[in-house]
Parts: C-alpha cells; structure tokens; sequence
C-alpha cells in the first residue's frame, strides 16, 4: 500500500468530521463572540478561535452521536444557521446583565453631573463615561472571580444535550422565553442605582433649601463639588452591597441561559 493510500480519505470521513466537530465548534465559537468578558476587545480573536476550538475538541467525543449529512446536502446551511442563533442567544441573554449595568452607570453618572465626563476606551473603541467604565471593569472583575465564565461554558456544553445537533428547535417557545427577560433589566439597573441616586437626589434638594434661605450663595460655585462628593461617598458605601446585588444578578443570568436553551429543546 503507498503513501497516496495511506492518506486517503473518502467523503464519509468528511461528513463524520463536520458533524463531530465542525457544528459544535459553530455553535462555541458563536458564543465566545457574543458572551460578556469573552467578546471583549482586548481579547484578541485568535485567542477566542483557540479556545473555541479547544473546547470543541474537549467535547465532542462525549457529545451525542450527530446525523451524517454529505456535504454536497443543502442540510448542512440550516444546521449551521440554527448552531449560530443558539450559541448568539446564549450569549446575548447573558449580555442583558452588563447592559442593566451600563444602564444604572448612566443613571448614576446623569444624577452626580458626570455623564460629560468621557474618556477613549480601548474595550470598546469609543468614547465611555467613566462610571460606565468603572461598573464595567467591577461587574467583570467579580464576574470572573465568581467563576462565571466557567459557569456559561458548562451551560453551553450542557445543551448539546438538550438540544443535539440537527434537532427541530421550538424556535416560538425559545423567544418567548428569552424575551421575558430584557423585562427585568430596567428594574435591576434601578436596583443597582437606587442608592447612589437617593443620595445625590437628597443632597440636590439640601441645596435647592439653601439656595432659597440665602440667595447670595452661587450655586454653581458649590452645587457641582457638593454633589459630586456626595455621589463618590455613596458610591463607596455601596460597593459591598452592589456585590450582592451583582452576584444575584449574575446567578439569575446563568439561570436564564439555561431556560431559554429548554425552551429552545422543547423541554
């Protein structure tokens, strides 16, 4: 037998290969573009196409036997199109946290009079108020240190049981379920926010009362660094109980993933 024998391989193989590995890479690769901390930008993409393609080769020998599809069959694009929403979904559900805390970074950057205060964020590549940065790098930091990237990436390995590759996917049920949730983030933006912006409100109307008993006081000689105090003294304050808050959030989070990947399985 020679050497052009040896490395022969017919289209079965192919078709075996693609379905063994090539789906589920789609579906964690899709993913890791789309979670939180995984899509960062100063995380390089060769390193999130390494690691997606690391966790697929962990995986797919214990995954559930795929169909074999021949690669001249148009079933191969729908398989690829449904691994692609269900590894963006996963993702995008877990993206409502960050972005409630986006949210009450604005509200309270608005009420401390520092939404105008703006720097070049190399993360994101535009211009970002410095509280959105500060909440970003917090949530993230505790994200991590909660192990909840290790948390996503088991839910996502768990749904190809759930959910095998080339399975009907209950598509009215998965967004019913997965549109549920953006319900909630204003509340837990507010949640998070409500502390500081009671403060600064409280302190806004002190100076309102002030202002009227002595009208020769400027107020915008005084107003601003008062406020801006009181909102940084708030804020410290509330660091250890916006933990809290955080880690329920984030637990909540990691729950909805794995609700909407059920609903997407029909379960």
């Amino acid at each position: 037998m020679g050497p052009e024998a040896m490395w022969t391989i017919t289209e079965a193989q192919w078709s075996a290969w693609i379905s063994a590995y090539f789906f589920p890479a789609v579906r964690i690769l899709s993913l890791l573009a789309v979670a939180p901390v995984f899509s960062n930008r100063a995380l390089p993409t060769r390193i999130r196409l390494v690691l997606g393609l690391a966790i697929t080769v962990a995986i797919a020998p214990v995954l559930p036997p795929a169909p074999s599809i021949p690669l001249d069959s148009w079933l191969i694009y729908p398989i690829i199109a449904q691994e692609l929403l269900i590894g963006i979904t996963c993702g995008f559900v877990l993206r409502f946290i960050f972005a409630a805390i986006d949210l009450a970074a604005a509200m309270v950057g608005f009420q401390m009079g520092l939404s105008f205060a703006v720097f070049y964020s190399p993360t994101s590549g535009t211009q970002t108020p410095v509280l959105n940065e500060f909440f970003a790098v917090v949530a993230t930091l505790l994200f991590l240190a909660l192990d909840g990237h290790l948390m996503l990436l088991h839910a996502i390995v768990v749904s190809f049981d759930w959910i095998p590759l080339g399975a009907d996917l209950a598509l009215q049920e998965g967004m019913a379920v997965m549109l549920h949730y953006p319900v909630t983030l204003f509340a837990f933006a507010f949640l998070l926010s409500l502390p500081i912006t009671a403060v600064v409100l409280l302190t806004n109307i002190a100076l309102a009362i002030l202002t009227r008993t002595a009208p020769q006081l400027n107020l915008f000689a005084i107003g601003f660094p008062i406020t801006i105090t009181m909102g940084f003294l708030a804020l410290l304050a509330s660091l250890s109980p916006m933990g809290g808050i955080l880690q329920q959030g984030f637990a909540e989070g990691i729950e909805a993933v794995g609700q909407v990947i059920q609903a997407f399985g029909g379960r």
